[in-house]
């Protein structure tokens, strides 16, 4: 594909979230996280390095990996 397409064209926005404190629309910071926002908009996660592996170990192994 080459070039790009308003997401508006199709009716499409970006998502509004919980980045840590703040509330953001895609990547635009709209404010401040609130105690009330944690009912009205999910919040962003992701894993860090390694969380896969260890987690199968714990899982499937029944221990956490050894440090090298």
């Amino acid at each position: 594909m080459l070039g790009n397409r308003p997401l508006d064209l199709d009716g499409l926005e970006p998502a509004t979230f919980v980045n840590g404190n703040s509330i953001q629309k895609g990547f635009t910071k709209l404010r401040a996280w609130r105690r009330d926002d944690t009912a009205r908009y999910p919040a962003l996660s992701w894993w860090g390095y390694d969380v896969i592996q260890t987690t199968a170990q714990e899982r499937f192994l029944g221990h956490a990996p050894r440090n090298a």
